[in-house]
């Protein structure tokens, strides 16, 4: 049996490098009444390994939100969702990852519990302990919220902003809600929320050669007119303003600029005053300029 083609595709999840490959989602602009043919799939089912991924992630979650309260140990699974802070938006929309990602991983290991593939969808349902559990979501879908919890946990050893990373989470979660088509457990319907700021959470372009300058309040940014696209530009700022480290998204920004008294919610986190941690080294690409070539 020729494996060549199985180990092609394989790079893509099992590259000891990052790869930056285009993410695919649906999109409906009309209701289909009839579905795409496909053709049927193998003895094996391969999608069915997102769902063990998403399991794990839920559990490591649990390890860490754990590891904050140890009263969460004594808790089922349900009450320590409830027990989660909820002092931000950033904080409720972990909250509700994490309860998400609870009814796939009740449903997978639970006796009561079923999860099949139909109509392009992941069907997961069980009335357990009395509770009707039930989330039909897209692939895509479980792959945010694997992706989701991944940033969330990563995010704890980085220095980015809580302000950063509730903006990155509440546009992950957005994502998610949008790839589930139905949903049910002990609280029924899933919370929604405002962003202030619709963070691009695909791309974000580092950038340490910017130009700020306090004028009075404001904090402007030297920007040519085509950079001030978020859209096609969803720049990050990493600027030194007073010996202070501030990493700024570009959607913070209006025309350019930023109130000073707003520059505390990008602070970055956890350095070494306004030093990135040492895996921030190969971040920025800059050419070395020789000392000993003679000034014309």
């Amino acid at each position: 049996m020729n494996l060549l083609p199985e180990l092609i595709a394989d790079v893509a999840v099992r590259s000891a490098t990052r790869l930056s490959l285009p993410e695919h989602r649906q999109i409906e602009l009309f209701t289909r009444k009839k579905a795409l043919a496909i053709s049927a799939g193998g003895a094996r089912s391969p999608e069915l390994a997102s769902i063990a991924s998403v399991c794990t992630a839920f559990l490591l979650l649990q390890a860490a939100v754990e590891a904050d309260d140890p009263e969460h140990e004594a808790r089922t699974t349900w009450d320590i969702y409830r027990a989660l802070p909820r002092n931000s938006s950033g904080d409720r929309a972990v909250a509700e990852i994490f309860r998400i990602l609870r009814v796939v991983r009740k449903v997978t290991i639970h006796r009561q519990g079923t999860v099949a593939i139909e109509g392009g969808l992941f069907r997961c349902f069980g009335a357990i302990d009395g509770t009707v559990l039930a989330l039909d979501i897209s692939q895509a879908g479980l792959g945010l919220l694997e992706s989701a919890a991944a940033y969330y946990l990563d995010s704890l050893a980085q220095p980015y902003s809580a302000a950063y990373v509730e903006a990155i989470l509440l546009r992950y979660f957005a994502d998610i809600i949008s790839e589930i088509k139905r949903y049910s457990d002990e609280g029924r319907s899933l919370f929604q929320f405002r962003e202030p700021l619709r963070m691009n959470r695909h791309l974000r372009l580092d950038c340490d050669t910017v130009r700020p300058r306090i004028a009075g309040d404001v904090c402007q940014f030297d920007l040519g007119e085509a950079f001030r696209d978020a859209g096609r530009f969803p720049i990050d700022f990493f600027v030194v303003i007073r010996d202070v480290l501030y990493i700024i998204p570009i959607e913070a920004l209006t025309d350019g600029t930023i109130e000073v008294a707003e520059l505390a919610r990008w602070q970055a986190r956890g350095t070494d005053g306004p030093a990135l941690p040492a895996q921030f080294r190969m971040r920025f690409a800059h050419e070395i300029m020789p000392t000993d070539v003679p000034m014309t």
